[in-house]
């Protein structure tokens, strides 16, 4: 599958592009036109705008169907409660309460004052005050977790489209099988998913699943950038050269018998003097010597 064929995929899928809209954006020799970034940083954002529509719907709708639920909580106690009030709603249904108090005593012997005060009444009050209060958190409880829940859902989205473009600019060697590819991209995905992140403008702080911060060697905070890279070297490759400039030259890339040969360092002199050896080799190629370099500088890490 072309690279081409992959971006049109990702323009229709991920934004909702028809291939004519696809098509539109690259010119009859098949590069993207000067506006092409424009044309899809707007499209993006109209998606972003309908989905944040969509999401403050479906609060408003489960808002209310919270409250609907509420009120038939507070209903049912009220009937259980043995107090009738119908249709009444705020301070008509508590003068309902109030007047079904009343009714259990005789009028003569009763006034607002002595029912308020009466055992039952204070009781009852108690115990109705009570289980609204418990409802009353409950709900709040409720809406607090998915509110925060939802936050972390846009700050992950975020911290991932953030991640998704340093590791591109890293350009990772992966399977030409599109699903054996995600499912490479998804080690990342998943490491980024067990931390927890903080925005400030354009800064993000990680923390840890226990909520400490994750720190460089310096013992500051690591950054995004530098986070992500040093966990994709973990499970990905990297390339070293474009594989295009290889295209027709079998011999490219594979180093010749007489070339320097890689050891561990054990100290600096002697990583200093590996190096300028590859950079002195001349049966090295210019990208040769790059993929040596960084060969080198990763089994002596510890040195530099």
């Amino acid at each position: 599958m072309e690279l081409k064929d992959v971006f049109q995929g990702v323009l229709v899928k991920a934004l909702s592009l028809t291939e004519a809209e696809v098509s539109s954006l690259t010119n009859e020799d098949g590069n993207l036109k000067d506006d092409a970034l424009d044309v899809i940083l707007s499209k993006h954002a109209e998606q972003v705008q309908k989905t944040r529509e969509k999401a403050k719907a479906d609060r408003e709708e489960q808002y209310k169907r919270g409250l609907r639920e509420k009120g038939t909580e507070y209903e049912k106690l009220l009937k259980e409660a043995g107090v009738d009030v119908g249709d009444a709603k705020g301070e008509e249904a508590v003068q309902k309460l109030k007047d079904h108090i009343e009714s259990l005593a005789k009028p003569s012997d009763l006034d607002d004052d002595k029912v308020k005060n009466s055992p039952l009444f204070r009781s009852r009050e108690k115990e109705l005050l009570a289980q609204l209060k418990a409802k009353d958190e409950e709900h709040t409880k409720a809406w607090s977790e998915r509110d925060a829940k939802e936050q972390r859902e846009r700050t992950l989205s975020h911290v991932k489209a953030q991640a998704k473009s340093i590791l591109d600019e890293m350009k990772p060697v992966l399977s030409e099988d599109p699903k054996k590819a995600a499912n490479q991209l998804k080690l990342l995905e998943l490491e980024i998913e067990n931390h927890q992140y903080e925005l400030d403008g354009d800064d993000v702080l990680i923390k840890d699943a226990k909520g400490e911060r994750v720190e460089n060697a310096n013992g500051v905070p690591m950054s995004l950038s530098d986070f992500v890279k040093t966990t994709a070297e973990q499970y990905y490759d990297f390339q070293v050269s474009d594989k295009k400039g290889t295209a027709g030259d079998p011999t490219r890339g594979t180093l010749k018998k007489d070339a320097v040969k890689l050891q561990k360092p054990t100290t600096r002199a002697g990583y200093a003097e590996q190096l300028a050896k590859i950079e002195a080799d001349p049966t090295l190629t210019h990208e040769q010597r790059a993929a040596m370099s960084a060969e080198l500088m990763e089994i002596g890490k510890d040195l530099v």
